[in-house]
């Protein structure tokens, strides 16, 4: 099986680094320390063509993540505590 990356498959990945380079690494130990989801990251994601999402329910249930909602609070999904 050939696992060789497409140039398409290529130049997503070198733009999807180059923007976690520029939005993450400046922010990734906030992140971490304050544990929490970056919720403007993904926006931005989002508006660049990276991450689609859908406002449409599906049997009743949002395709949105919990964290987009706000349904989790400000910081995103709480975690387990038997995780820490």
């Amino acid at each position: 099986m050939d696992f060789t990356l497409s140039e398409e498959h290529r130049m997503i990945q070198q733009s999807i680094r180059k923007f976690c380079r520029a939005e993450l690494d400046p922010i990734a130990g906030e992140i971490d320390r304050g544990e929490r989801f970056p919720v403007e990251v993904y926006r931005r994601l989002s508006g660049n063509g990276f991450v689609t999402r859908s406002s449409e329910s599906f049997e009743g249930k949002s395709k949105i993540p919990d964290f987009e909602r706000g349904r989790q609070g400000q910081n995103g999904p709480k975690r387990s505590s038997s995780l820490r």
